[in-house]
């Protein structure tokens, strides 16, 4: 799952470079992140988020030229935007308790030192 993450990130920047490149030739370049195709590839799956591969198509040709990167579908984008929210919450709650955790161990050391002063 890693190597795969790793190829997804790199086709986003490899992307961005490229349109950097090709902008003064009129060139749009366009970077789809999917969620769910019903396709041969996932066996036709079906079911709520899952876009077929007409509907795919067809957003993925409208945002040509208005964006440089979008999930396809409506339901995709919305799934894309749950997401992103969900793991900066994620991101956010971690670096607010590795804050908290450093001002309690700063705030007992702090104690700790006051402690020894007034045994002296």
């Amino acid at each position: 799952m890693q190597v795969y993450c790793a190829t997804k990130v790199f086709e986003k920047y490899w992307a961005k470079s490229l349109t950097e490149e090709v902008r003064e030739n009129n060139i749009d370049v366009l970077t789809m992140f999917p969620f769910y195709v019903s396709t041969q590839m996932t066996n036709s799956l079906t079911g709520f988020g899952v876009a077929s591969a007409k509907s795919y198509v067809s957003s993925a040709l409208k945002a040509l030229g208005n964006t440089s990167e979008a999930s396809g579908t409506f339901i995709h984008e919305l799934e894309a935007g749950l997401v992103g929210f969900f793991l900066n919450i994620m991101w956010y709650s971690k670096r607010l308790l590795q804050m908290s955790e450093t001002a309690c161990k700063c705030h007992t050391d702090k104690m700790n030192a006051l402690a020894k002063v007034k045994k002296q």
